[in-house]
C-alpha cells in the first residue's frame, strides 16, 4: 500500500495521540485504550489482532479507537476485526446483544441494588 503524504501525516497524528492516551491508566466511560483496542490498532497497521475485549467497556474502547482511526485505515478488514471483537465480548455477555436486553439487565441490577440498600437500612 503506497500512502500519500496526507495519509502518512494522519497516521503520525493518530499514533501520537494514541501514545499520549495510552501512557496513563483510565477507567472512565470515554476510555479508548487497552489491550483489545491496542490489538485493533495493531491489526489496522498490518499486524495481528492478538487480544479481544472481555466486556462492554473493552469493546467500547475498540469502537472509540476505530472512530479515531485515520480514514484510510478504516478498511473492510478492520471493520471485520471490530465485528470479531464484538462477537468475542458478546460470547461473555450474550444477554447484552440487543439494547432492550441491556436495558432489562440494567433495570434488574438497579432493582437488586435498591432492595439491598433497603435491607441494609433496616439492619
Amino acid at each position: 500500500m503506497r500512502l500519500t503524504r496526507k495519509q502518512l501525516e494522519a497516521d503520525v497524528a493518530f499514533l501520537l495521540l494514541r501514545a499520549r492516551a495510552a501512557g496513563s491508566m483510565s477507567l472512565r466511560n470515554n476510555r479508548w485504550t487497552g489491550l483489545s483496542s491496542n490489538a485493533l490498532v495493531e491489526f489496522a497497521y498490518g499486524g495481528v489482532q492478538s487480544a479481544m475485549p472481555s466486556d462492554r467497556g473493552d469493546y467500547a474502547a475498540c469502537v472509540r479507537t476505530y472512530v479515531r482511526l485515520p480514514a484510510h485505515r478504516k478498511t473492510a478488514a478492520v471493520r471485520a476485526a471490530l465485528r470479531k471483537a464484538r462477537e468475542a465480548y458478546l460470547a461473555n455477555y450474550p444477554d447484552e446483544r440487543f439494547p432492550v436486553d441491556r436495558q432489562a439487565k440494567r433495570a434488574e441490577r438497579e432493582a437488586d441494588r435498591a432492595a439491598w440498600l433497603k435491607r441494609r437500612k433496616r439492619a
